[in-house]
């Protein structure tokens, strides 16, 4: 047999050896990091000392708008958009040395196994938002998790004009301030465009980060509220 080829050979069983044994430590790795979850549970914040608060990034990217339904004779109307949620904060728990035999720089984890942030869209017209939680979250060997679920959100509208104004309300259901914070990824206080793939104008895109403090409670919880207002070319804000 020609030395090259058997060179190029034992180049292709070694290469294959060596993705199977990544393979498999990045499966250990994931086991030990979830063993060590299943005894501490998902409940309460991600902390291995429970000390402290997580500081949440958030950003909105908006893909398109599916539908508008009009609500009889009045201006409401109920928009369905296609979006992309992201997410990432730092969960203590899931940090490791990226030394052997463990030397990933990243791994990924199904959300359902770990600690995610309990955002919700406030003012859905559904009971809340849909989520894709079959999207795995990367999370960096400093405990940094990246979650960026795809999203349905449906919510009320004014249209008027053939312009339809929406806006989205989001923060934490339980956790106030001192607990989960939460701020605008990369500061960016407006809906992002980096997955945008509709046709229709945006006349107004704005967002804005409050503490409110409701009579129930003493904290104040942070709400990340969106304005937009849309507009197709053709001017029909029917879709």
């Amino acid at each position: 047999m020609d030395f090259r080829i058997v060179l190029v050979i034992l180049i292709v069983v070694a290469g294959t050896s060596v993705f199977a044994s990544n393979g498999l430590m990045a499966k250990r790795l994931r086991r030990e990091l979830l063993n060590t979850y299943e005894q501490l549970g998902k409940s309460g914040l991600p902390f291995l000392d429970d000390i402290g608060k997580v500081d949440v990034k958030f950003g909105l990217s908006l893909q398109l708008l599916k539908s508008i339904e009009q609500r009889g004779m009045g201006f409401n109307s109920i928009g369905t958009f296609k979006a992309i949620v992201k997410l990432s904060w730092v969960d203590t728990i899931l940090r490791w040395d990226p030394e052997p035999p463990f030397d990933f720089q990243k791994i990924e984890i199904s959300p359902d196994e770990i600690w995610t942030p309990d955002i919700k869209l406030f003012n859905s017209v559904d009971l809340d938002m849909t989520l894709d939680r079959t999207t795995q979250a990367i999370v960096f060997s400093n405990g940094t998790v990246l979650w960026i679920p795809p999203a349905v959100l449906k919510v009320l509208c004014v249209s008027q004009d053939d312009v339809d104004s929406c806006h989205f309300q989001f923060g934490s259901w339980v956790y106030s301030v001192d607990e989960v914070d939460i701020h605008f990824m990369d500061d960016k206080a407006e809906v992002l465009l980096d997955f945008y793939q509709d046709s229709l104008e945006i006349l107004e895109n704005s967002a804005q980060r409050q503490e409110v403090v409701y009579p129930c409670c003493e904290s104040a919880y942070v709400e990340m509220k969106y304005r937009l207002a849309l507009r197709s070319e053709n001017g029909n804000s029917t879709y």
